[in-house]
């Protein structure tokens, strides 16, 4: 089997690195994969540890008495040792407040909810407005290559479990530094070809950068993602202040915010719907991987088809090679768009003709052609699993 490779350039260290990718017979024997290869990332997981954790912890209350944000803040620092940033809702005192837990212990946020059950009262539940789920890959050897080399990976085979394509604010992008001059997306809606279609074309297709962060959906969406190479920790943009992280605690993330909608899609209302949470629910619809599939025409006669056929399959791996399964699911998906306006004009030019247009068997249905990244979906499995447990035992 054949192998392809993409070379990537990191923005601000100038360091070059190549990924490659193997062919592989793709699994099982659904008819949409009969007679394709997979490509599969040259990368060896062993080398890493996956830990999957709470980023941050939103929740929201509404206290008995009016009060002001820092009789709050005092009753919380008093009960668990340090502040948590907390925001009135309703005015600069009121009864409605919202508090941010950073990495939360379950049972340190529940002593600081009894604090302020204890000093000014709540009335009814705490709720669970936003939430930041992490999976951390740390290398077992701290190395800057292969942490690299996982972030390129991450970014390609990495599908979102909602729709990120009908609107362009959600589209995937990468940022590698400050201001907008330092923002690219990875494929651009092209002028002059009508809506969708302009996803069939690689012409302005854009390679992240390996130092890059990558954003899958808008900022403030009700879910959002991003991928990047975590070397520094409490950042703070507006005072340019940062810590720089040991080579030992530096590692590979991949993060997914989640708004109160999507909360309560999952049965999350309250802190004590959260802390019952199965987070290995999340696997599907947060951190899902795929692998791509590409038809495998070495075993085709020459001549026009095999020739067309070619020519499609090497624009849909430029595609995969630049902006991932995301890019071309939605490649894709604009071609079955597509294809099925021009089976619909041919079968009325058949009908008229007296005659019938063949059914065609193809991979339309939610995964098209693309194969689950087992391995991956392995670790990513056992390392919410484990985060389950940890919430089950604080909890107690």
């Amino acid at each position: 089997m054949r192998s392809h490779a993409i070379d990537l350039h990191a923005a601000n260290t100038n360091r070059e690195m190549r990924i490659s990718f193997n062919e592989m017979p793709a699994p099982g024997r659904q008819r949409r994969l009969q007679g394709r290869v997979m490509l599969v990332p040259d990368v060896d997981l062993t080398k890493f540890k996956t830990r999957a954790v709470i980023d941050w912890l939103d929740i929201r209350f509404k206290t008995l008495r009016n009060t002001q944000p820092k009789w709050v803040l005092k009753a919380v620092d008093k009960a668990i040792g340090k502040r948590c940033f907390t925001q009135p809702l309703d005015g600069k005192a009121g009864h409605e407040f919202r508090m941010r837990f950073q990495e939360p212990d379950m049972a340190v946020v529940q002593k600081a909810i009894d604090a302020i059950r204890a000093d000014m009262g709540i009335d009814g539940e705490v709720e669970v407005h936003e939430m930041e789920v992490s999976l951390d890959f740390i290398p077992v050897v701290p190395d800057d290559a292969q942490r690299m080399l996982l972030v390129g990976v991450l970014t390609r085979h990495f599908l979102p479990g909602r729709d990120i394509i009908s609107s362009k604010k959600d589209w995937p992008r990468f940022t590698w530094g400050e201001g907008d001059t330092c923002t690219g997306g990875m494929f651009l809606k092209i002028k002059n070809r009508p809506g969708r279609l302009s996803l069939l074309f690689t012409d302005h297709d854009r390679k992240p950068f390996s130092d890059a962060t990558v954003y899958f959906g808008a900022k403030g969406a009700v879910s959002s993602w991003r991928v990047m190479d975590k070397v520094i920790d409490r950042q703070n943009k507006s005072k340019r202040s940062w810590i720089d992280l040991p080579p030992d605690r530096r590692r590979v993330r991949i993060e997914v915010t989640l708004l109160a909608s999507e909360l309560r899609k999952r049965d999350i209302v309250t802190f004590e719907d959260l802390k019952r949470f199965k987070f290995t629910t999340l696997q599907k619809s947060c951190f899902r991987f795929m692998l791509p599939t590409f038809a495998d025409t070495s075993t085709m006669d020459a001549g026009r088809r095999k020739a067309v056929k070619d020519t499609r399959e090497a624009e849909r791996r430029k595609r995969f090679m630049a902006a991932g399964v995301v890019g071309l699911k939605a490649m894709d998906d604009a071609w079955a768009d597509s294809r099925a306006v021009q089976r619909k004009d041919m079968r009325a030019v058949f009908r008229r003709n007296e005659k019938t247009l063949k059914t065609e068997r193809v991979a339309y249905g939610p995964m098209q052609t693309l194969v689950a990244y087992e391995k991956l979906n392995d670790r990513v499995a056992m390392a919410l699993r484990k985060l389950t447990e940890r919430v089950k035992k604080q909890s107690v």
